[in-house]
């Protein structure tokens, strides 16, 4: 649980460091796009169910996707190596 909250922090961090252009890139697609629309796995989407049923709103891309899975390794290749 916690490393999943570093990674998240982690994720917020980097995507505010982006260049101009990625931040507006995201903004659009967070403002102008039904995201649920590109989601074709399975899994995702009853990930996603199971997400707004519990009262999540938040539709990730899948850059924040890929960002999150490999900032929670990171995360936990540096505390499984301390």
């Amino acid at each position: 649980m916690l490393q999943k909250q570093l990674a998240t922090e982690f994720v917020k961090s980097k995507l505010k460091k982006h260049r101009r252009c990625v931040r507006f890139h995201n903004w659009l697609n967070h403002t102008f796009t039904e995201k649920i629309m590109f989601k074709n796995k399975e899994e995702v989407l009853d990930e996603l169910c199971k997400d707004h049923a519990a009262g999540e709103v938040n539709i990730p891309t899948e850059l924040e996707t890929i960002m999150q899975i490999e900032a929670e390794e990171i995360i936990s290749h540096h505390y499984d190596n301390l």
